[in-house]
């Protein structure tokens, strides 16, 4: 994944993917490189699902904004 927008806070480096700076083939190639010949690669891919799970989820997602609304509600009395 390349380090630009919000992309790069959906991963962290080295953890739960690999990021790479953007317009860097040499470097996107070595992260391709890199990710299969590492020894935690199903470590990093269950990292990865628990974290899309935990941020992204329909779940997590209905809280976040429930929670949201709260305390704008709250606040506004």
């Amino acid at each position: 994944m390349t380090d630009t927008g919000a992309l790069k806070e959906a991963v962290e480096s080295g953890k739960s993917g690999l990021v790479v700076p953007p317009r860097d083939a040499q470097a996107l190639a070595q992260a391709m490189v890199d990710i299969f010949e590492r020894s935690d690669i199903e470590e990093m891919g269950r990292y990865a699902k628990y974290l899309a799970d935990a941020r992204y989820s329909w779940a997590s997602v209905a809280s976040k904004t429930n929670a949201l609304y709260r305390s704008l509600a709250f606040n506004s009395l």
